[in-house]
């Protein structure tokens, strides 16, 4: 038997909490040995032993290995780093209120976690107060009250998102005097 080897391991990383993805030992000669997969970190993430089916389990960083036992030429083993990102959070949204018609602010994302999404800003009537999507920078446009938004898509765990309520006041006005 030749001894035994293994090139390399490959797979997708980042993954997500709960997330699952078949990790390959590349270049694999088991040289009369056998070969079975093993994580660092299984709080981490988990890797099914005969088949490489890797499970995220909890954000961090931790390498996914194949190794050959039992053959030719000792134990050899090759690893692939796989990181398990958190889940897309935020825990609150903050700004100036009451505002003028026609003033501006710029409201503010409280720890914010991407976790590979994109976070936008909204707004719940445009007809009361607008923002920019990127910047979080507040017009106000007309009296009432409406919510500024944060929200999270695309990221681990689903969309999230946190608000803000707004007061724009009317303009001060007098219709005369007698």
């Amino acid at each position: 038997n030749p001894n035994s080897a293994i090139t390399s391991v490959s797979g997708a990383s980042p993954l997500c909490i709960g997330a699952t993805t078949t990790y390959t030992a590349n270049g694999v000669v088991l040289g009369g040995g056998t070969g079975a997969w093993s994580s660092s970190d299984i709080l981490v993430a988990t890797v099914n032993p005969a088949t490489g089916l890797v499970t995220g389990v909890a954000a961090g960083t931790c390498n996914i290995i194949f190794t050959i036992t039992g053959g030719c030429g000792g134990t050899v083993s090759a690893q692939q780093s796989i990181t398990v990102d958190p889940n897309s959070s935020i825990t609150s949204v903050t700004g100036a209120s009451p505002l003028c018609i026609g003033a501006t602010t710029t409201y503010t994302a409280n720890g914010v976690v991407l976790s590979g999404g994109t976070g936008a800003w909204s707004s719940s009537d445009i007809l009361v107060a607008t923002v920019n999507p990127a910047t979080g920078l507040v017009t106000a446009v007309g009296a009432g009250t409406c919510n500024i938004i944060f929200t999270i898509t695309g990221g681990c765990g689903g969309t999230v998102s946190a608000q803000q309520s707004i007061t724009v006041d009317p303009n001060s006005s007098i219709t005369s005097v007698s």
